[in-house]
């Protein structure tokens, strides 16, 4: 173990944790991030876990909903101590992927005690620029991926143990990672299959009340995900707001030519960033080993593989629009490649009888680790470094955004143009109002003076030349430096 912590803190110093801890939401997806933060800053002024909101007023109240907020509320706790400070939120999630890696390695451990081999298999994962950089960020779906690791380990365990608390610990985990996004509750059915098959094949290995203990915890798990999303769209639609994506985008809605598109986004834009090159070409012979040996593999290895093949497959068909612009979403079938991974591990590496034939293909192994970890370094710290004017450029703008509005009142809205977030500039300026995406929406500016609001935020002084403004609004305060602008309503 004491190996495996030190390669942790090693990959983690590689791509510059150390120096992204205290960064604020910035870069690809700063929209997801900040409309995560949001919930976490409105938690903070307004308290009540099931009233969720965000800043944004296009919602009655702002109040919207999304995934589970477990962890916005705790957030929210921690800044009663703190005041708003948006890293809260990425170190919670950092920690849970660090605890996970933590268990992956007692997972590994089930087929080889090699840490080599450990290290260079566990690489072909964690050298992906998906992973490594939404492992320790601010969207949800890094606790989701972590616990649905967690789980396989344990439920795999429990398995080949027969082990009845690792049961409990896999049901546990599996209903977590569901509660965060419910998509990854595939991984949840995909065991529970596995489960029911391995042991009617085996004649219930389980003392009777850890398994229908397992049983009745994944059913309330499902329960309690399916009540949390009946209970969003509902919540949204008496707020009258339908921002955040609860319902399918299946393949079979698409266009002929919109299939192709995101076709293209996945096999050619974001390939790269799921796996290295040389990693995805080891991870295809090792597919191919693996089904040429696919009765030596165990029983338990086989069954996950197949269904959670199963599961993956449908969630890539359900959402399948969604994987043009969202690289995230690939994180829901890493498992998938890890389970491919260990029952390579197991069927190949670990059956070969000649000393030097299996530390060719240990070292080769680790030397395709290494390069994708390598390879990809570089992409993972241009994320973190990559200015994204168009979208995260109102967080640089705005940087100091709550002490320049301090003297409007917290409970009058404001208006920001531009701004092509949801929540971005009024995250910043730890306001409520609305984001005016462009010149092209500047008529809503209009509808909302009309409405009393009192004070609008340009962010480029070429919409201070607009009709809408110049006739309308008067200029309350310049900062040229940072090309901001305070306007209010005179009349």
């Amino acid at each position: 173990m004491r190996y495996w912590l030190l390669f942790i803190v090693i990959w983690a110093w590689s791509i510059d944790y150390h120096h992204v801890w205290q960064q604020d939401p910035s870069g690809i997806h700063f929209i997801r991030q900040t409309d995560g933060l949001s919930f976490a800053s409105q938690y903070y002024h307004q308290g009540p876990f099931f009233e969720p909101a965000t800043f944004n007023q296009n919602a009655e109240n702002g109040q919207v909903a999304c995934e589970f907020p477990v962890f916005y509320f705790i957030t929210a706790q921690v800044y009663q101590f703190t005041g708003i400070y948006f890293p809260v939120l990425r170190w919670i999630h950092g920690f849970i992927s660090l605890f996970s890696l933590i268990l992956l390695y007692r997972w590994f451990r089930m087929y080889t005690n090699n840490n080599l081999l450990i290290i260079g298999v566990a690489l072909f994962w964690m050298s992906s620029v998906v992973y490594g950089y939404y492992a320790f960020n601010f969207l949800p779906d890094a606790p989701a991926v972590a616990f649905a690791i967690a789980a396989w380990g344990f439920g795999l365990r429990a398995i080949q143990n027969d082990s009845g608390r690792h049961l409990i610990l896999a049901a546990i985990f599996f209903g977590l990672a569901g509660m965060m996004k419910p998509t990854f509750f595939i991984h949840g059915i995909a065991f529970s299959i596995t489960l029911f098959w391995v042991c009617w094949r085996n004649e219930n290995r389980f003392h009777r009340p850890f398994y229908w203990s397992y049983w009745a915890m994944i059913l309330l798990s499902a329960l309690g995900i399916l009540g949390w999303n009946l209970f969003v769209s509902q919540y949204n639609t008496a707020h009258h707001d339908d921002y955040f994506l609860i319902t399918t985008r299946p393949i079979w809605k698409m266009d002929a030519e919109s299939i192709r598109i995101v076709w293209d986004h996945v096999n050619h834009y974001w390939h790269r960033d799921y796996l290295a090159r040389d990693v995805w070409k080891c991870f295809w012979m090792m597919l191919l080993m693996v089904v040429l040996r696919w009765k030596w593999v165990s029983q338990p290895l086989k069954y996950s593989i197949v269904f959670l093949f199963l599961g993956t497959l449908s969630y890539f068909i359900l959402f399948f629009g969604q994987f043009r612009d969202h690289d995230y979403y690939a994180l829901n079938i890493l498992p998938l490649f890890m389970l491919v991974g260990m029952a390579f591990v197991a069927t190949i590496i670990e059956l070969i009888h000649s000393p030097w034939i299996k530390w060719v293909l240990i070292l080769i192994i680790f030397s395709v680790g290494v390069s994708g970890w390598k390879t990809n370094n570089h992409k993972l710290r241009y994320r973190w470094v990559e200015k994204d004017t168009y979208y995260a450029g109102v967080g640089i703008q705005l940087k100091d955004g709550a002490q320049w509005l301090r003297h409007i009142p917290k409970e009058e809205p404001i208006a920001v143009i531009p701004d092509r977030t949801r929540n971005g500039s009024l995250l910043f300026t730890d306001h409520i109002g609305y984001t005016i995406f462009d010149s092209t929406q500047v008529s809503q500016i209009t509808q909302l003076r009309e409405d009393r609001l009192q004070y609008v935020i340009v962010l480029d002084s070429q919409y201070l030349k607009l009709p809408e403004i110049t006739q309308h609004w008067q200029l309350l305060e310049i900062d040229t430096a940072n090309n901001r602008y305070i306007l209010g309503n005179p009349f």
